[in-house]
């Protein structure tokens, strides 16, 4: 039985030995691969990260570049106003001008008509010197009148001559007035023109700003429910690996232990081995003995069937 006992305990030590080994190796293991994805999961989590930090400054560059086209948006309109009220004010000018070269024209006819006057009057001067002349001593006094009428006549045609070189000086600084308006008002016409069409670009730009700007949003908000994910992962995986820690710990204490019992199992197979061996001594013995007891019962029967024999023999003797 004892021999029995010892070829027992030999494979249940050895099954027992390689399961602790096999836990070992399992918790280790557990332990190595969820770090390594514990170490993954930093990484890819920072990556995420940066992303979505690099995401929220280009949203923040964008919603500035919407500001920055709405702001310059408000100014181009500012300008086109401005642009408007230019114009507005150059066709008041050219206008005015328009007026100024009618009240001109209206100077240049009323010289024109002293001009007329001067002349008659010089020429009645002249007739009046003439009919002085003839009146001898009585038109002495005409005569001086006269000439004063004609001098008088003659500064009224001169003035009048300067007045109408005057007025066509103006008329033509006014033309000249006048086309420098019109051309002003042609480049302010395509300037506004211009303005407007850059008005218009950047209103396109502030509503394609504005658009990519709620997207870029709308992603963040996405990412930042990854990162949260991410997050509550990275605390399931980082309790996984507390786990696999605490396996480890338990798998080597368990092999620890597991070799102290191998060692003691080696002990009691030592032990149950000298058992057998003493036992297979001890049973050699037995037989050794059985084998002398069965000769002594053989000679005990001989030596009985011999007294038996002797006391037959005896009683026949007797009669």
């Amino acid at each position: 039985m004892k021999h029995l006992t010892y070829c027992s305990c030999n494979p249940l030590m050895r099954w027992f030995a390689e399961t602790c080994k096999s836990n070992c190796d399992s918790g280790s293991d557990c332990h190595r691969y969820y770090t390594r994805d514990l170490i993954i999961f930093q990484t890819e989590r920072r990556v995420v990260m940066e992303d979505t930090a690099a995401m929220i400054t280009t949203a923040q560059i964008k919603k500035i570049w919407a500001e920055v086209a709405t702001e310059g948006q408000s100014k181009i309109k500012a300008a086109i106003d401005g642009i408007s009220n230019v114009a507005k004010t150059s066709e008041q000018v050219v206008s005015a001008f328009d007026a100024l070269e009618r009240q001109s024209q209206q100077i240049g006819e009323i010289v024109s008509v002293i001009g007329e006057i001067a002349d008659q009057t010089n020429l009645l001067a002249l007739n009046a010197a003439i009919e002085a002349a003839r009146a001898g001593e009585h038109g002495a006094g005409f005569s001086v009148v006269a000439e004063e009428v004609r001098n008088l006549a003659e500064k009224s045609r001169v003035a009048t001559g300067e007045i109408v070189e005057l007025v066509k000086e103006n008329h033509l600084r006014v033309e000249e007035a006048k086309a420098a308006l019109k051309l002003e008002q042609e480049l302010l016409r395509d300037g506004v023109g211009l303005v407007d069409e850059s008005g218009k670009s950047f209103q396109n730009i502030s509503f394609a700003a504005n658009e990519l700007n709620n997207q870029l949003q709308s992603l963040i908000n996405i990412i930042d429910e990854i990162n949260s994910a991410l997050i509550n992962f990275g605390a399931i995986v980082e309790g996984f690996s507390v786990i696999a820690e605490e396996n480890e710990s338990m798998a080597e204490k368990m092999n620890s232990e597991s070799q102290s019992v191998g060692s003691a199992l080696e002990s009691i197979a030592a032990v149950a081995e000298e058992s057998a061996a003493s036992a297979e001594e001890v049973a050699a013995s037995t037989e050794e003995i059985s084998s002398v007891v069965t000769a002594l019962e053989d000679a005990f029967s001989q030596i009985s069937q011999s007294i038996t024999a002797v006391q037959a023999d005896i009683e026949r003797f007797k009669c």
